[in-house]
């Protein structure tokens, strides 16, 4: 290994022996190199909401991560120097982000300090302070180099010495940071960090607390975040039925909130407000990960996870159904990718319907992944049926792991006419044992003619190429509104390539507004938002959906980073669906005739 033991940090490395993320190694010849200390994998937001995950930056050879905060006067005059550095290294494949743990920097006053001192890096804001403490780092300005690959800790010191406490040199006797990175990008001996490191100290409020209370802290927390999937036969692995069942499972939430891949609601809470909002937010995160660290401790008092356990849903969330349309039933192997069960069903009813919910009932949530349903008008070709319409006029129901009933708007409704048929597209995953499913799908119906007509419109492109090893790959789809209408919410849909998406409006007047962040996609967890408030665009407004997509081997998900990606049905080929739900106003923004 050509890796050198880093500055002795003996305060921060006895903390760090009751973290999960491990840090060891302090002392020693550097003359003798030793593997460097081991860091887990983390994904946090930066200030313009991008995420960033330490698994992605495998294909460089170093990644420097240097701690920021917002009106430290040693960060703003270490800036030019670590941008000097920047310049010298980033074409040699060397990553720089910066590390804002600072619990009063929020989002926009890390933006509005980068942009004031033109610094165009990533900060990545670890606002729960998952990530700092478990990297040792307890004040501003310094600087780790960390080796992706093997995703380990090689070097931490200051970027250099010219820098005092209230007073500062002409010019550095030591420039550590560049000394550090030509010594790692030659395999040679990394000198050591000597120089004291100086910068703003960083407050970590949970440190000076007892440990949350299980009872009146974290119970609520699992209750409000975890309880729809965690609830005994839910689509969750494990439940959380008492105490001893979550702190068994203490170290693995831990991971997961470092990586946030748990709670799995994907949209940025900080660009659109949504109903039901399934994010944990930073505050809870903390609260979480200190308890854990805390050695989750059970405390005095009942168990409320026991007095009052989690429900799973009803059958049914809006009662009993006016039309049950049963799906056939599916044998599932044990293992193996599963192709798409395809089908078509008649709406047995002899009549117009206007629908005002759609339920999709798994039979066995354990392997129903997904599942889509589109209209069939009668007298619909084939071809018609087959091809681009039904991505462009939009599903009429859906289920996916974290979706529930497809409820419409008080006073809207969507028409099903006479005749029509239903195209249902079922995805399973196994399980490791053969299974079967039979799925059913409720019709709630509106008593009489809705005052405005439901609709979703598909943002798409069906005719993009994805390279291979494509690491941002950037699809555009849009639709222009000649009417005005109340936007309702967002269904994004993507494959295993997806990494990101985002809708914005282009108003008639110039300005461009954001409208849903998707910051990181994960096809396993597809939600459709709704807005809190429906949001009015005007006619003439053109509603843009970005989306990214990593065919790199970086991306963990990625099954053929080798291939040309097209347009396909199938989960190994990729979708770009950016479904639109809305309804139509009249002119003068009064509810409008049913369009």
């Amino acid at each position: 290994p050509r890796r050198s033991r880093g500055a002795c940090r003996p305060a921060a490395l006895a903390l760090l022996l009751t973290w999960l993320l491990p840090v060891a190694g302090c002392g020693g010849d550097t003359s003798t190199p030793a593997p460097g200390p081991e860091v887990a994998d983390f994904a946090l937001l930066d200030q313009h909401g991008v995420s960033h995950q330490l698994g992605e930056y495998g294909d460089r050879r170093a990644v420097v991560l240097f701690v920021h905060g917002v009106g430290c006067p040693i960060v703003r005059q270490t800036l030019p120097a670590l941008d000097a550095v920047r310049r010298r290294f980033e074409r040699r494949g060397v990553a720089f982000l910066m590390l804002n743990a600072n619990p009063q920097d929020d989002r926009a006053a890390v933006a509005a300090e980068t942009a004031g001192y033109d610094q165009h890096l990533p900060v990545l804001l670890d606002r729960a302070q998952l990530v700092a403490p478990a990297l040792g780092i307890d004040r501003t300005a310094e600087a780790l180099v960390l080796d992706p690959a093997s995703r380990r800790l090689v070097w931490r010191g200051a970027v250099d010495d010219r820098l005092r406490y209230e007073t500062q040199v002409a010019e550095p006797t030591r420039h550590q940071l560049a000394e550090a990175l030509q010594a790692w990008l030659d395999g040679a001996p990394i000198p050591p960090a000597d120089a004291p490191l100086r910068g703003c100290a960083i407050s970590f409020p949970r440190r000076l607390a007892a440990p949350p209370s299980y009872a009146d802290d974290i119970a609520p927390i699992l209750r409000a975040r975890c309880g729809d999937c965690h609830a005994p036969g839910g689509i969750a692995p494990w439940a959380m039925t008492d105490h001893a069942a979550v702190a068994g499972w203490s170290a693995m939430i831990r991971e997961v909130l470092a990586t946030r891949r748990m709670p799995p609601f994907a949209a940025d809470p900080e660009v659109t407000e949504l109903a039901h909002d399934g994010s944990l937010r930073p505050g809870e995160a903390a609260t979480l990960a200190a308890w854990i660290d805390a050695g989750s401790p059970r405390g005095d008092g009942d168990d409320p996870l026991v007095a009052r356990p989690f429900a799973p849903p009803p059958p049914w969330p809006e009662g009993e159904p006016d039309v049950v349309i049963e799906f056939p039933e599916q044998t599932l192997p044990a293992t193996g990718e599963i192709p798409y069960v395809e089908f078509e069903v008649d709406v047995p009813t002899g009549r117009d319907l206007w629908v005002r919910a759609v339920h999709v009932r798994p039979g066995n949530p354990k392997v129903l992944h997904h599942a889509l349903i589109y209209v069939n008008p009668p007298g619909l070709s084939p071809a018609e049926a087959q091809l681009d319409r039904r991505w462009v006029t939009g599903v009429f129901g859906v289920y996916a792991p974290g979706k529930g009933a497809n409820i419409y708007p008080p006073g809207s409704a969507t028409l099903v006419e006479d005749g029509s048929t239903l195209s249902v597209q079922l995805h399973y995953t196994p399980t490791g044992r053969p299974e079967t499913d039979r799925s059913r799908m409720g019709l709630y119906l509106s008593r009489e003619p809705p005052s405005r007509h439901y609709r979703v419109r598909g943002l798409i492109d069906t005719k993009f190429v994805i390279p291979p090893g494509a690491r941002d790959h950037l699809v555009i789809g849009s639709h222009h509104f000649t009417e005005d209408v109340l936007v309702h919410g967002y269904y994004p849909h993507m494959h295993y390539r997806g990494h990101s998406l985002r809708y914005d409006a282009h108003y008639p007047d110039g300005r461009i507004e954001p409208l849903l962040s998707v910051p990181r996609y994960r096809f396993n967890w597809q939600f459709s938002y709704t807005l809190a408030e429906p949001l009015r665009l005007p006619a003439g407004t053109t509603v843009v959906a970005s989306a990214r997509f990593d065919n790199s081997r970086w991306n963990p998900d990625n099954p053929d980073p080798g291939a040309r990606v097209r347009f396909g049905r199938q989960s190994t080929d990729e979708m770009m669906l950016a479904y639109v739900m809305y309804t139509h106003l009249a002119p003068d923004g009064a509810p409008g005739a049913t369009h």
